[in-house]
């Protein structure tokens, strides 16, 4: 009887377990739906407000104010770090008005004070006449859902900054004024996780491609990978907001798409909500993590 009585309470916790995952994946691809439908224009971002795109000065600006307000609910400090800068040659400049844009820093401090960080980040402007669903209001959903879970971390050995760049279609601007800001403050960087273009699983492989890792970050995110059964390629370069870091010599990576299963709507006005696998987001996002949780409270 007594046994009995084990076996049924065993099976009743697995159950539990069993639905508490579940829960948590459902939580995940629920609230990356509703961040991705406020960025892409299917509902509002403001009230009366439809973004088709990201692109006006603008309409950065309503995007950041929501991106703001969401760390905040998730319990991070924010930072605006505006900005204007030349445009990048002499003839540009006779032609078009300075580059003007707004990046977003959210932060959440380590368990006990240290100064190092580690940076979380994903743009969020699109490129004109484009949704930008993919590309990339999928790494900014990921980098949001992330911030609720780092918030449930017992031990962080690090702060974490998630920033959200402007202008990465326009060259990597945003990002760019960021990594002259963290130089000239001498601010101690552990690593550096860059998100874009986390949306698009036709083939349903969960399959990732790591750009230009740091020797570290590759044995941390290969080993998290294998654990997870997440086919994974490894290439260099720079893509993305990870190119001025890279330049930096900061410790880097950039998890995208599996190279060969991209998105085909790629700066298209068809880079839309419709197109998005959440639940490849979703794993995806669970997946990284995994991987902070062992950087933050392993000490890696």
């Amino acid at each position: 009887m007594l046994k009995t009585i084990i076996t049924f309470y065993l099976l009743l916790s697995i159950s539990s377990c069993i639905a508490q995952e579940k829960d948590t994946a459902t939580s995940i691809i629920n609230y990356q739906k509703e961040v991705m439908a406020k960025l892409t224009g299917k509902n509002t971002i403001a009230k009366n407000r439809f973004l088709r795109q990201r692109a006006s000065y603008e309409e950065r600006v309503i995007s950041a104010e929501y991106l703001a307000s969401e760390l905040i609910r998730s319990g991070w400090l924010v930072q605006f770090q505006k900005y204007q800068t030349p445009q990048s040659n002499y003839f540009l400049d006779m032609f078009f008005s300075p580059n003007k844009g707004i990046n977003v820093v959210g932060k959440l401090l380590a368990s006990k004070p240290t100064k190092k960080h580690i940076i979380l980040g994903a743009h969020y402007d699109s490129e004109r006449n484009s949704p930008g669903a993919v590309d990339n209001a999928s790494g900014v959903a990921l980098c949001l859902a992330l911030a609720k879970k780092l918030q449930q971390f017992k031990h962080k050995q690090y702060n974490v900054f998630i920033v959200f760049f402007d202008q990465e279609e326009d060259d990597e601007v945003g990002s760019t004024v960021f990594v002259e800001k963290i130089q000239k403050e001498n601010l101690e960087v552990h690593s550096v996780h860059i998100f874009d273009l986390i949306g698009h699983d036709s083939d349903g492989d969960f399959a990732l491609t790591l750009q230009s890792p740091a020797p570290l970050l590759e044995d941390i995110y290969l080993r998290k990978a294998k654990e997870d059964n997440i086919p994974m390629q490894i290439i260099g370069g720079a893509g993305s907001d990870n190119k001025p870091f890279l330049e930096a010599e900061y410790t880097t990576v950039h998890p995208f798409e599996e190279l060969d299963d991209r998105t085909p709507y790629y700066h298209s006005p068809e880079d839309s909500y419709e197109t998005v696998n959440f639940e490849f987001l979703a794993n995806t996002t669970n997946y990284i993590g995994s991987v902070l949780a062992e950087i933050l409270e392993n000490n890696k």
